[in-house]
């Protein structure tokens, strides 16, 4: 959260200076207002354009979009423009940071398997490197990761064949993944008093991971394994909570600040997010 406002659009600890603005206010309230989007418009910063949408909300919100890496904005309906942009100016390194992390992530997704290119491992970038030599790959295999040089060996034979080298890429990933998803909730089903009947492993869009109360099974979205090793044990713990409390109430938080202290900065890396 950067800034809180007075409902007109005044600092808050400031007077509010706009009786007419306050009175219509009370006439959205009384009317059930303070939901809908009611603007939308883009700014240029620091040669990044900004998507703005102006809400009926109290604060402002960043976050950068995943699928596209846009920078967006919401903001309250009476915080004008000139105003908005002194706070988003204050923000702009931070976002154009996170924008960038989350454009690695999308190029990263979807690789090309040329030399040079790199992919992700926990965390850790690994350089293609195409190689036409049985000693370094096995026959049968289509992919390699030398983990000590952060190098992923590719067989020449099979880039005639990209869907080949995707599906042999999401056999490792998954297969590494389940290694390090079984020591972990092993580790905080215990910690946590909580047992998790299932957990399943498959590619999500929009989320890192999800939990069913009912039949306590838990999904964990396969791109995590790109990610540092505190991200997928974030992950757990999160979606171990929710057989706590099922929504993000303030329960669901002391749950997250009891077991994992440092959460919310993980959530900010993994979402490329602040409020």
């Amino acid at each position: 959260m950067l800034a809180k406002f007075h409902q007109d659009g005044q600092p808050v600890g400031q007077k509010s200076s706009n009786k007419k603005t306050i009175k219509h206010i009370r006439k959205y309230k009384r009317k059930g207002g303070f939901r809908k989007t009611l603007a939308s418009f883009e700014m240029m910063l620091a040669n990044s354009k900004i998507f703005v949408t102006q809400k009926r909300i109290k604060n402002i919100h960043f976050r950068i979009c995943s699928k596209t890496a846009d920078i967006k904005v919401s903001s309250p309906i009476y915080i004008n423009r000139s105003e908005l942009r002194k706070y988003i100016t204050q923000k702009i390194s931070w976002l154009k940071e996170q924008q960038g992390k989350v454009k690695l992530d999308l190029k990263s997704s979807q690789p090309n398997f040329i030399a040079g290119e790199k992919i992700y491992f926990l965390g850790n970038p690994y350089v293609i490197r195409i190689t036409n030599d049985n000693e370094d790959i096995n026959s049968d295999e289509v992919i390699r990761f030398l983990k000590s040089e952060k190098v992923a060996l590719i067989k020449a034979t099979s880039l005639s064949d990209k869907n080949k080298i995707t599906n042999a890429l999401d056999k490792f990933y998954k297969k590494e993944l389940q290694e390090i998803l079984l020591k972990s909730f092993q580790h905080w089903q215990n910690l946590m008093q909580l047992n998790c009947k299932k957990i399943k492993i498959r590619k999500m869009r929009s989320r890192w991971g999800s939990c069913n109360i009912q039949s306590k099974e838990i999904t964990i979205n396969l791109e995590l394994i790109k990610k540092p090793y505190e991200s997928i044990e974030y992950v757990v713990v999160h979606e171990l909570a929710h057989l706590i409390e099922a929504s993000h109430n303030k329960r669901f938080v002391a749950v997250m600040d009891r077991y994992l202290p440092n959460w919310r900065n993980t959530r900010s890396y993994l979402n490329g997010k602040t409020d």
